[in-house]
This record gives C-alpha cells, structure tokens and sequence, in this order.
C-alpha cells in the first residue's frame, strides 16, 4: 500500500510565516498514471525501461546484502 506523505512548507511573507501543506503524493493520481500507461497501444515499447531498472536495483541490493 502506498503511503500518502505531506510537506510541510513555511513561507515568509510580510514578515509573517504561512505554513501550508502540500500533497507530495497520492493514491488516485498514481492509479491514473499506470492505468493510462497500461491503456497506451506502445507501452511494450518502453518495457525494456523498467526491466533494465530492475534489473539494476536487484543488482545493487545484492551487492551491498553481499557486504
């Protein structure tokens, strides 16, 4: 499950702080992302991408488990 994270940002502004909250991430807008990206006719195209990166993740987690 994914972990929704806020920021918090202080401003200065007239010599007075404003503290707001920013949505860093979110749940719906990750779903959209992948199902878009699932719906796309050439998203085999890119599945070398995300393949090489694992790849190269998996690689390096072994590398410092190794250590």
């Amino acid at each position: 499950m994914w972990k929704l994270c806020f920021c918090s940002i202080t401003k200065i502004r007239d010599k007075r702080l404003f503290s707001t909250n920013v949505n860093i991430f979110s749940d719906k807008i990750k779903r959209l992302q992948r199902d878009r990206s699932f719906a796309s006719p050439d998203s085999e195209l890119y599945d070398y991408l995300k393949d090489e990166i694992a790849f190269r993740v998996a690689d390096r987690i072994f590398d410092i488990k190794s250590k």
